[in-house]
């Protein structure tokens, strides 16, 4: 093989900050990538929920540290379909040695992939937890349609395929079959990890949840359980910060104001990096219920700014949580949520020993290492596909 910097490629639906955790894994990734050497380029659409990102189009840019390309995104926001990105793909996938998709469900995913077929460049798959069971029956008939006319195939042909947690690829295997799995979690940059940490016994009686508001985070089981906790959490705050459908966020503010701690629950809106930073250096716990997540970024960040968490089970880190003790992990239901704040409410002891534990689960994961690893894993991919050997 040449001496040149081994060519990657990125494609991602959607790569706003509104879109959550893979958005800012994916430019966090590439920067670490060119870290080591490796010539890296992020294609995406313009999306940006019902707006769209202020980009130039069809050109390279600079992007969140990274470099990227952008194309118009036309019709809604779901399967965020651009003619032009299939189009520049079915170009220009040939030049690069290995493509890592990001998604399944999108347009953006299937021209990736059979651009890569037409062209016989290797890729990785990375499904964002969208195989899971849970995942696959919300808006059940579109994706079978979907998996029936490419998914399948995307699957079955990809050199790997890329999970964040052993929870994660077994769920999604239960519901697939066999893949050829590599597990590797995202890292953190040193903005997480660099900083101190502000003392348990300091903080402010606020529970803080982030999250892209949507249904899958079941944000109701967080607001509920605060309605449920009535004087046991007289003194405490509810923070419910992210965005979404105008409808969904309407709907988890009527039932903000419909229960007892109408006025101890707040939504502030979307946060950047920096606010949400200064948010989980104020608030005590953090909480996601979520019923079905590939891995929890935003879970991460809060365990390495010091934070304990109350997590569901369906969370993919809840096992490393539950093992580290790091937090509490619950059923999602309004009750159970309510149980485990309950007990992080309840006990500052509590919160301050699994604080130190949160942290400390928090350091293993880095950039470097991420990305070191990945490198090895595309020069196999790269040389030849059926090199690939799980690890």
């Amino acid at each position: 093989m040449s001496t040149r910097p081994l060519r990657v490629l990125q494609v991602i639906p959607g790569i706003a900050a509104r879109y959550g955790g893979p958005s800012r894994v994916v430019t966090a990734l590439s920067g670490a990538l060119a870290a080591h050497g490796l010539d890296v380029l992020v294609a995406s659409t313009d999306a940006d929920g019902d707006g769209r990102l202020d980009v130039p189009l069809g050109d390279v840019v600079p992007f969140e540290g990274t470099r990227a390309i952008f194309f118009a995104r036309r019709g809604g926001d779901g399967f965020k379909y651009s003619p032009d990105l299939a189009r520049w793909l079915r170009q220009t996938v040939g030049q690069f040695d290995v493509v890592h998709i990001h998604a399944v469900f999108s347009h953006a995913s299937i021209a990736a992939a059979r651009s890569c077929w037409r062209h016989g460049v290797p890729y990785v798959l990375r499904p964002l937890g969208t195989l899971a069971p849970w995942a696959l029956e919300q808006k059940r008939w579109q994706k079978r349609a979907l998996l029936r006319v490419a998914g399948r195939r995307m699957i079955a042909r990809a050199a790997v395929v890329h999970y964040t947690t052993e929870a994660e690829a077994r769920l999604t295997e239960s519901t697939i079959g066999a893949t050829r799995r590599l597990v590797l979690p995202p890292g953190l940059g040193d903005e997480w990890l660099g900083q101190p940490v502000v003392p348990a016994a300091e903080r402010e009686p606020i529970v803080f949840a982030l999250a892209r508001l949507h249904p899958v985070k079941n944000l109701e089981a967080a607001i509920g359980a605060f309605h449920l906790l009535g004087e046991a959490a007289r003194a405490w705050h509810l923070v419910v910060a992210g965005d979404g459908e105008t409808a969904y966020r309407q709907h988890l503010q009527a039932l903000a104001a419909a229960g007892p701690a109408h006025d101890r629950i707040s939504f502030p809106g979307w946060m950047d990096e920096a606010t949400a930073r200064a948010w989980l250096a104020r608030a005590s716990v953090f909480v996601q219920p979520s019923h079905q997540e590939s891995f929890g970024v935003s879970v991460l960040e809060a365990m390495a700014s010091g934070v304990p968490v109350v997590i569901a089970r369906g969370v993919s880190l809840a096992e490393d949580v539950e093992r580290a003790g790091a937090g509490w992990v619950t059923a999602p239901d309004h009750a159970s949520v309510a149980e485990a704040l309950g007990a992080a409410i309840g006990s500052a002891g509590e919160r301050s020993q699994r604080a130190a534990a949160a942290r400390a689960m928090a350091a293993a994961f880095t950039w470097p290492a991420t990305a070191a690893r990945l490198v090895a894993v595309y020069e196999q991919v790269a040389r030849d596909p059926r090199m690939y050997r799980a690890s």
